[in-house]
């Protein structure tokens, strides 16, 4: 914990949803930017129990594993590997990246810290470089059983359910196990207040610091608020968990993993701030729109930017209706700026097109947002759920495209919408 670094084996079956020569691993943090100077290293690789050399690519942030035979569809190998790592180093004068995969005083963030297998669709292998800004990850769902040691004393807030924990010669060791998620995350935490609070069969849990307990109440009564609004208009979480740890972050006032959410201890200092219910409604809304239905986030970062921004506008409505119409007109300031400035870009560029953050915030979350409550006002209440309902439910599990969403949205309201669309995207 001291030191930032961990250490770990994984075995991953894999079933082939064409014909392969190659299987391929992700490991973002070598790419640096939103990762900063974090590390991960692999060794030890087999595929189905046979040792087999395996070459890292893209700046150390590819692993690609030959098959001795091609993998015909439907068939599965196991591939086994060890790897070992460190987390960037976070200081009172900054840090390098976001803070999500970084050793801070008090905690140790662990995201992306393993290798991740790479989805696969028509085109190939999905392979991005990691930005300095935005999003990195873009992975399958997947089926997590893991199982975490650490020193006896530390909290350890993960992905999914915790199945069993056991103490020995001063560890603890953990395990978690959940049906289905993008990532697996950690948050390990010393000297944090864990507080867990029930609605129905859903339970949230929050980590934070003493000093900011305020916050940490705060923030469950918002999840809890937030996944009933959206269980009612979208559709059930197959989750029943979240986590909502406080940690330092840089640049980002909140983060989503699958499951675990971490919040800026920036804005945990005033809860009672509007902006505070946007933070964390924003976050839980991406446990439908990343976590369940997931995009390409960098060919497409506002299909679940643009979409969890507006459902916090949704949300806002319901707590602080006057905040929802500030909201609204800050959105619309900032589009209109980075449109004025930027017009070569739209919503639906690409992250890659956009040269700096602001001008990438100001058009997939302000003009995103933008575009949903166009929709919403176009189409009406029942249409505009009722096609979320509707998106969620077919592609929950999947890796969404823009063309699933919009057709979603002209069937609930049998009406073409290819203008109001080119009007925020171009096409």
């Amino acid at each position: 914990f001291d030191q930032g670094t961990f250490a770990g084996t994984m075995r991953v079956a894999y079933t082939a949803p064409d014909r392969l020569s190659d299987v391929i691993f992700r490991l973002l943090p070598n790419g640096g930017g939103i990762y900063g100077d974090a590390s991960l290293e692999v060794s030890d690789v087999k595929v189905d129990g046979r040792p087999i050399g395996a070459e890292l690519t893209g700046g150390g942030t590819t692993l690609c594993i030959p098959l001795s035979s091609p993998l015909e569809p439907g068939e599965t190998i196991v591939v086994d590997l060890s790897f070992d790592g460190r987390g960037a180093r976070s200081s009172e004068g900054g840090a390098s990246g976001y803070g999500v995969l970084t050793k801070g005083e008090a905690a140790i963030t662990l995201a992306a810290f393993y290798p991740l297998l790479a989805p696969r669709t028509e085109e190939g292998w999905v392979i991005h470089p990691v930005p300095g800004f935005g999003d990195a990850l873009v992975a399958d769902y997947a089926a997590y059983h893991v199982v975490v040691t650490t020193e006896t004393g530390l909290g350890v807030a993960a992905t999914g359910e915790l199945i069993d924990a056991a103490v020995e010669d001063g560890s603890t060791t953990y395990r978690f196990a959940t049906g289905g998620a993008r990532d697996f995350s950690i948050a390990i935490t010393d000297g944090y207040e864990m507080t867990e609070e029930r609605s129905g069969d859903f339970t949230v849990r929050t980590w934070f610091t003493p000093d900011d307990s305020d916050a940490g109440r705060a923030a469950r009564r918002l999840a809890i608020e937030a996944v009933a609004l959206y269980e009612g208009v979208i559709g059930d979480l197959p989750i029943r968990e979240i986590e909502l740890v406080e940690v330092t972050l840089h640049e980002a006032a909140g983060v989503e993993s699958s499951g675990l959410i971490l919040i800026s201890s920036e804005y945990a200092e005033h809860p009672e701030d509007p902006f505070y219910d946007v933070i964390v409604s924003h976050e839980v809304a991406h446990q439908w729109f990343y976590n369940t239905v997931g995009n390409d986030v960098i060919d497409d970062p506002w299909l679940d930017e643009g979409l969890v921004s507006y459902l916090s506008h949704v949300f806002l409505e319901q707590t602080h209706p006057g905040a929802a119409g500030d909201q609204l007109r800050r959105w619309e300031t900032s589009y209109e700026a980075a449109s004025d400035k930027y017009d070569y870009l739209t919503v639906a560029s690409r992250l890659f097109d956009f040269p700096d953050v602001s001008s990438y915030t100001s058009y997939v979350y302000s003009g995103g947002a933008l575009l949903f409550d166009a929709i919403r006002s176009e189409i009406g209440d029942s249409a505009f759920f009722t096609a979320l309902s509707d998106y969620y439910r077919e592609n929950s599990g999947k890796i969404a495209t823009p063309a699933d969403l919009i057709g979603a949205f002209e069937r609930a309201s049998d009406r073409s919408l290819d203008r109001l669309f080119a009007g925020f995207t171009g096409n």
